[in-house]
């Protein structure tokens, strides 16, 4: 006597192996479309404009940074002209004098660093 298959592996069966199909047709139809190289394509781009804007990030704290350091070299000159003027000398002579050179050193530290 033959056995009669149940109606659940006669609908199981089939269904296990339309859904192996429908995988194989959905990933045949990801690679004919280039899915995989556009993503790719985009990662790299991605990437590079992500590089650029660190790039632009870092420009700006540099220009910034150096703003700061050209208000003290005016700072410095300013004290520079007054110790000249005060002391009625030239540069010259400012080059030759320690003393000189202190009182410069002395106006234009930060006070934070004197001690």
């Amino acid at each position: 006597m033959k056995k009669k298959r149940s109606i659940f592996n006669q609908i199981l069966f089939p269904l296990i192996i339309l859904i192996f199909i429908l995988v194989f047709a959905l990933y045949i139809a990801l690679y004919i479309s280039g899915t995989p190289s556009i993503l790719s394509q985009n990662s790299v781009q991605i990437l590079s404009q992500t590089t650029e804007n660190r790039k632009i990030i870092l420009e700006n704290n540099m220009v910034q940074q150096w703003s700061n350091l050209k208000e003290e070299i005016k700072d410095v000159n300013s004290s520079l002209d007054k110790i000249l003027k005060n002391n009625h000398t030239n540069l010259k002579a400012f080059l030759k004098d320690k003393s000189l050179q202190n009182e410069l050193f002395d106006s234009s530290s930060n006070p934070s660093y004197q001690t």
